[in-house]
């Protein structure tokens, strides 16, 4: 987890969308943080 590490990650993520992307004019990334669980427990309530 150094600084280098982290570019080598983030450049090869973008390089393989990059086919989809090049000639977009802007692109978003969703950071997912959590382990995917919360999908699992939802129970359909929107204020749970």
């Amino acid at each position: 987890m150094d600084d280098a590490g982290i570019e080598a990650t983030a450049r090869e993520l973008f390089r393989q969308w990059d086919a989809l992307t090049r000639h977009a004019d802007m692109i978003s990334v969703l950071l997912w943080t959590a382990d995917g669980s919360e999908i699992l427990d939802y129970r359909g309530d929107m204020d749970a």
